[in-house]
This record gives C-alpha cells, sequence and structure tokens, in this order.
C-alpha cells in the first residue's frame, strides 16, 4: 500500500523516473484476484504517470487494466471505478484521439458517482467540469456553461470560501462564457478565480499566471489589449522562474502576447513572440489543440510580410483543424474561415474568398450565438468587416456600406465598434464624405489607444485628411 501511495506521490511531484521505477517493485507484489482495490490503485497510479508523461498507449491501457480488475471482483457499480474512468477519458481528450469515447466515460462516471455518493459530492463536480471541457472541445459551449454553473454550484456548497476547486471552476467559467460574447461575466468570473488563487497560493505562483493569461484573453476579445498587455508580462516573468524549459504553457503565453503586440502595433515583440511560435509549431502533433492559436499568429504574421500565400496555407490548416475538431459552428471556426477569406483577398482570389464568407455566415446561424438571437455571435463584427473590405476590393463601395453599417447596429465592443466605424467610413468618403469623417472621428480615440496598427492609422488619416 506504501508503494502505490509513493508512485502518486512521485508522479504528482513530476519525479517520473523514481514513481515508474516503485511501481516496478510494487507490481509483482499485487495479486489481482487477493488484493483487487490496491492492484486496482496501481493501475490508476501508473495511468497517471503515463498521462503525465503523454505516453498515452500506455496511460489507456492501464486505466483500462484498472476498470478490468475491479468489474471482475466487484461487478460494475463500484465507487472507484467512476476515478478511472475519469483518468481514462482525460488521456483520449487530451491526447486528441477520441473524444466521443471520453464523452462516454465521464457520461459514465457521473452515474457511478450518483449511484454511489448521491448528487452532493465533489466527484460529482469533476465529473461535470470534465464532461464540458468535452462540450467545449466540440463547439457546444452552452451545454459547457450548465455543466460548469452546476459544478461551482457544488462545490461553493461543499467548500469554504478561497477552495481551489471554486478557483479552478471560476476560471473555467469566465474562459467558456467569453465564447458566447458574454465578455462582462467572463471578467468577474476569472478575477473571481485571481482572488481565490492569490488568497490560497500567492501572486507568483503559475495557476495565478494561468488565470491572469484568461483575463488578458477576455480583455483583448473586449478590445482592451493595453489593458491585457501587464497581465501577460507578469505571467510572463513568474513562468520564467517556475516552468521547466519546454513546458507547453510558455507556447500558450507566447501566443497571447503575439496578438497583443499586433493589435498596439509593436513588431519587435510581435517578431519575438512569432520565433517562439514557429520553432514549437513543428514540434506539436497533429490533433494537439494548441495548434489553433499557434496557427493563427502565423496567419497574421504571414499577411503582415505580404506573404498571402504562406498565409492561406496556414489559415486552411487551422480551419481544417476546427472544423475537424469543433464543428462549423464554433467561434474560432469562424474566425478561422475569415482568415482564409482574407489571404484569398490578398491574393485577389475574390469568388473563393467569397464562398468561405458565405460558409461563415451560414455558421452564424448555429446553437451558439447567431444574428437571430438576443446576442449576437461573438466574431460576428469579424466576418461582417471582412466582408466590406472584399466588397472595397472588388469595387463595389454601396454593398461594403450597406453590410457594415448593418453590422455596427448590432455591435457593442468598442474596438469591434471603432473597427467597423473606420471600415463604413472608408466606403462612404467619396458619396458622403461629412458622415465619413463624423465616423472616423467617432473610432480614432479608440483605435489610437487600443488599436495602434500603421494601416489602421494610415486608414485614419486618409479618411480625416490629415
Amino acid at each position: 500500500a506504501v508503494l502505490v501511495e509513493l508512485v502518486g506521490v512521485h508522479t504528482a511531484l513530476a519525479h517520473y523516473d523514481t514513481a515508474a521505477a516503485i511501481a516496478e517493485i510494487a507490481g509483482p507484489q499485487l495479486d489481482p484476484k487477493r488484493q483487487p482495490l490496491r492492484a486496482a490503485e496501481l493501475q490508476l497510479r501508473l495511468a497517471s504517470l503515463y498521462h503525465n508523461q503523454q505516453r498515452w498507449d500506455q496511460a489507456i491501457a492501464a486505466n483500462e487494466a484498472g476498470i478490468a480488475i475491479l468489474r471482475e471482483a466487484f461487478g460494475d457499480d463500484h465507487p472507484r471505478i467512476a476515478a478511472l474512468e475519469m483518468q481514462l477519458g482525460n488521456s483520449y481528450s487530451e491526447s486528441g484521439r477520441d473524444l466521443e469515447r471520453a464523452r462516454e466515460l465521464y457520461r459514465s462516471a457521473i452515474e457511478h458517482i450518483k449511484t454511489a455518493y448521491g448528487d452532493h459530492h465533489p466527484l460529482l463536480a469533476s465529473a461535470q467540469i470534465n464532461l464540458g471541457g468535452i462540450h467545449y472541445r466540440r463547439g457546444e459551449v452552452a451545454d459547457t456553461v450548465a455543466l460548469l454553473e452546476s459544478a461551482a454550484e457544488l462545490y461553493a456548497d461543499i467548500y469554504p470560501p478561497n477552495h481551489p476547486s471554486l478557483g479552478i471552476v471560476e476560471q473555467n467559467l469566465g474562459a467558456t462564457l467569453q465564447l458566447l460574447g458574454r465578455y462582462d461575466e467572463a471578467v468577474e468570473h476569472t478575477r473571481a478565480s485571481l482572488r481565490i488563487i492569490e488568497a490560497r497560493l500567492g501572486k507568483e505562483h503559475p495557476s495565478y499566471a494561468g488565470a491572469e493569461r484568461n483575463l488578458a484573453n477576455t480583455l483583448v476579445l473586449l478590445g482592451r489589449s493595453r489593458e491585457a498587455q501587464p497581465y501577460l508580462e507578469h505571467a510572463a516573468t513568474v513562468y520564467a522562474t517556475s516552468l521547466e524549459p519546454g513546458d507547453t504553457r510558455q507556447l500558450s503565453l507566447a501566443t497571447q502576447r503575439a496578438e497583443v503586440a499586433w493589435w498596439l502595433g509593436d513588431t519587435e515583440q510581435f517578431a519575438e513572440q512569432i520565433a517562439i511560435i514557429s520553432a514549437a509549431l513543428p514540434t506539436l502533433e497533429a490533433e494537439d489543440s494548441r495548434r489553433t492559436a499557434a496557427l493563427d499568429m502565423m496567419v497574421l504574421a504571414r499577411l503582415d510580410a505580404g506573404e498571402a500565400t504562406q498565409a492561406l496555407a496556414f489559415a486552411e490548416e487551422l480551419l481544417q483543424f476546427m472544423l475537424e475538431s469543433a464543428g462549423e459552428h464554433h467561434p474560432d471556426t469562424l474566425r478561422a474561415r475569415v482568415h482564409v477569406a482574407r489571404a484569398l483577398r490578398e491574393l485577389r482570389r475574390f469568388d473563393d474568398a467569397e464562398v468561405h464568407l458565405e460558409a461563415a455566415l451560414a455558421g452564424l446561424a448555429g446553437p451558439e450565438g447567431t444574428d437571430s438571437q438576443e446576442r449576437p455571435h461573438p466574431e460576428g463584427w469579424r466576418l461582417h468587416l471582412e466582408r466590406g473590405e472584399l466588397a472595397m476590393a472588388r469595387g463595389d463601395r454601396k454593398a461594403a456600406a450597406a453590410g457594415l453599417a448593418a453590422a455596427l447596429e448590432q455591435t457593442t465592443g468598442a474596438l469591434q465598434r471603432a473597427l467597423l466605424e473606420l471600415g463604413l467610413a472608408r466606403a462612404l468618403i467619396d458619396d458622403e464624405p461629412t458622415r465619413a469623417r463624423d465616423l472616423a472621428r467617432s473610432a480614432a480615440a479608440v483605435i489610437r489607444e487600443d488599436a495602434p496598427r500603421p494601416e489602421l492609422l494610415g486608414a485614419l488619416a486618409e479618411v480625416l485628411d490629415e
């Protein structure tokens, strides 16, 4: 029993070689028929070890072995089966091998937990969070929010204030709500997670830095990149002193810092982060979800460099990944289609660009927020802006103006409105110069503060005749 526990302790401490050596000693001493619980527990510890090392085949095999031991000894309803099912689901999910199988395992774990412990147990909340993660990756964001809110209620009822599990679920809620365009709620939940993590671990812990990154991401989506920047810089300082070289969180941070630098027109910082992303991208497996943000930034980098053909290749890879992993209606799928359309527009393949914009427009009719619902799609403004740019490239300023004006009516974010106002001003400058300049003046302060990119500042100067 002590050896089995030591495997878990050393795995948690990332002493993987030591954990494996202890497991090799413990394994032969355990007879699954005489000591089924300890034998199954060893398999659970081994599965966790292999999972942390991303040795997916061995992690899956160890979990399945543990489940088989328990079922043979106790039948299908032993409560410990739930832990093995959740760990097995994690391996299928995080490896990207089979999200549907992971969903089945999490649902089964939920039923086992309810049977064994009832509806008021922290394990139930953990399983709901895991299942919510599958819905999230499949673009079923509203289902994710419902599961996370249920988990948050359970944790709040079971645990004292500032419990770390509450911090985790608050952070996950914030990240998920932003996909629904519920940015103010996302900020509220993420700030709550920051308060909890700070109270438990302090501001120099990587978990605090992770919550800072989530808050920064929401602020960027709100168009407040300058406000987001200090959070990312602090996270970078924390990661530099607390993470091992090559830790995957460094790459995720680099993509966020690159996006903020891009919006703020900081070409030196942008180039520095793109170099990190370029070096890491070939090392990621094809199904690794971290490829999405990395590819997104590579599209921007290649477009900025005037390399539309390379940008198109990255954008098409991103789109294919999103379609396969999350479907047509996920906000990131729409964003990927807009990237493809922009690259095609730069290549003057206008008809092909139109095909992708029409597909993206159809995606707005998905279940997660549409033009026909109370809350517009969180990425809808981006689509309408690119439709306006395509119409302008074709010389159809009236069509561009009509589309941008309609989009402006349903857009609330300050930066998003400013970008649409500037686009509309450019479309109207010949026919309605006074209105165009009024729109540009309305957009100017926001763009100069939160998106001082050279092409945007140049467009402002052109419309305002400065």
